[in-house]
């Protein structure tokens, strides 16, 4: 065969490798993408606020994503509505006139004429107003994921007052967050009320038809006059849209994430370490943010309406009378009263974009420093016990020598105390449980001590020979104090007297301090 017919076999043969690789190639390239700077879907986003002028390394400001936009919470993330102003329409009634008498004196037939009673038809327009509640804009700093570190000078909510690190920033307190580009960051402006201005126009009145009186009966062919009435000004209103009130903290420089954070995010989360807060039912659903020195307070509206505004009167207006074609003078001055009623409920639900929020669970457990038991011995009859942990705890628990927990009583909410007056003497070791506000538990170490007293127990009415025996050395006793020196392993006392054990010092060589009194004794001491 020749190498030509080898060479054309060998490139059929590869050909298909190069187009199976191909397919391969472009379907991880289709099915995983290539990196992008925002986030994927399945990757949530932190959001902060921000009012620096350098965007953090590692963040994005995604402030013209929210360009002219509240922050609203809810349970999806993008969501826009609202609008920058408002109005109202109304309704409007005129009385008949209160002064139906017109006088003066035609050219034809030459005397009086009186007026038949009329009323007008009316209409009223409400001038827009805005919808901006107070504000002060700030940027939003966006991280690609749920960060470590917190950046310094970032601003986020609190449920609670400031973690350490961080500063009140109070300057947002009383205020909704607006973002403006346009202006710098800290520029504060709307309104917390508001009230309309409203405008009447009464129609011509035509009271063609209608019977006079004079020197007889006469037709009324026209009557022709309009009048005017004064802007008048609807009640105040609020201008807040739905709002909850949260605690606005700054980093004062780069800090870890704490907990209890409330931060913003650009989608769902399954992370176990955040709860979200602003789903159906939960404090921030559908509210906007309102910087307050406490959290919690909630009110606002999302609509509005206004009361009726009612006699008003009218301008004076003189009116025209035209009998069979004569004009006579000008006759009949009067005035209407006007009430301006029915305004409809709009709303006033400013322009907003929505975030979800989460909140920074607490997952670390309290620290627990044991102030006592100290490692020593201890020449005391009642053991006190005291802990202390590095935040507010719910709960402390203590066991000695793995016997059943018992309570400890709070003095603070970082400070747990407790005591035993049960234990005899020598080695002893204790746990402790403390569980912090949020529940997490933690467990401290062992903590080991002797106890240089004798067990109450230990006091009793005991048979004495006339020696102590101590490891198989006897010694002869006699009433009074003794020292005996053990050298380790349980110790044996055969007598004749009631001895009490003042100190017992349970090393491997150590000291026993006897008082020898009447009565019978025959133990073993372990």
């Amino acid at each position: 065969m020749s190498l030509f017919h080898k060479s054309t076999i060998a490139v059929v043969r590869i050909v298909p490798i190069l187009i199976a690789f191909t397919i391969i190639f472009l379907s991880m390239f289709f099915i995983f993408g290539i990196e992008k700077a925002e986030a994927n879907p399945g990757n949530p986003s932190l959001l902060l606020f921000f009012d620096g002028t350098s965007t953090p390394s590692g963040w994005t400001d995604v402030s013209s994503d929210f360009e002219d936009k509240f922050i609203r919470a809810s349970d999806t993330y993008g969501g826009t509505g609202g609008q920058s102003t408002h109005t109202h329409t109304a309704s409007v009634t005129v009385g008949a006139t209160t002064d139906d008498t017109a006088i003066g004196q035609s050219t034809f037939p030459g005397i009086g004429y009186n007026t038949v009673s009329h009323t007008h038809t009316g209409s009223a327009s409400v001038n827009e107003t805005s919808n901006l509640p107070t504000y002060r804009t700030l940027k939003i700093i966006k991280y690609n994921g749920i960060p470590s570190t917190v950046p310094q000078g970032a601003i986020a909510i609190f449920n609670a007052s400031c973690p350490t690190g961080w500063t009140t920033y109070s300057e947002q307190n009383g205020n909704f967050i607006y973002i403006d580009t346009s202006v710098s960051v800290n520029t504060t402006g709307g309104q917390s009320t508001h009230a309309h201005t409203v405008s009447v126009t009464i129609a011509g009145s035509n009271e063609e038809g209608k019977s006079v009186a004079g020197s007889g009966p006469q037709i009324l062919t026209a009557v022709g006059h309009v009048h005017t009435v004064d802007n008048q000004v609807s009640n105040i209103s609020s201008n807040e849209p739905p709002y909850i009130t949260a605690i606005f903290c700054k980093a004062n420089a780069d800090t870890s994430l704490p907990n209890g954070m409330i931060g913003m995010f650009n989608e769902t989360t399954a992370s176990s370490s955040w709860q979200i807060v602003s789903d159906s039912g939960k404090p921030f659903y559908q509210k906007f943010i309102k910087g307050s020195s406490a959290y919690g307070t909630t009110g606002g509206q999302s609509d509005n309406t206004h009361e009726d505004i009612i006699n008003i009167q009218s301008q004076g207006t003189t009116t025209e009378v035209v009998i069979a074609g004569t004009i006579p003078d000008l006759i009949g001055n009067h005035t209407h009263i006007i009430n301006i009623t029915s305004f409809n409920t709009t709303t006033h639900t400013p322009p907003y974009t929505n975030v979800i929020l989460y909140y920074a669970l607490d997952t670390t457990p309290p620290f627990i420093n044991i102030i006592e038991p100290i490692n020593q011995t201890m020449n005391l009859t009642l053991q006190p016990l005291n802990v202390s942990l590095n935040e507010a705890g719910s709960a402390c628990l203590y066991s000695i020598n793995e016997l059943p927990n018992a309570t400890m009583t709070s003095i603070n909410t970082t400070h747990f105390t407790g005591s035993n007056s049960t234990l005899y003497y020598g080695f002893h070791n204790i746990t402790f449980w403390c569980n912090d506000s949020a529940g997490n538990m933690n467990i401290s170490e062992y903590k080991y001590w002797t106890m240089n007293v004798c067990n109450p127990e230990l006091t009793k009415n005991w048979i004495l020979t006339t020696s102590v025996e101590c490891n198989g050395v006897n010694a002869d006793i006699s009433s009074g104090n003794y020292n005996i020196t053990i050298s380790g392993g349980d110790i044996t006392i055969i007598g004749n007297s009631n001895i009490t054990c003042n100190k017992f010092f349970p090393y491997i060589d150590g000291v026993v301090d006897l008082r020898i009194m009447t009565g019978t004794l025959n133990q073993k001491i372990s």
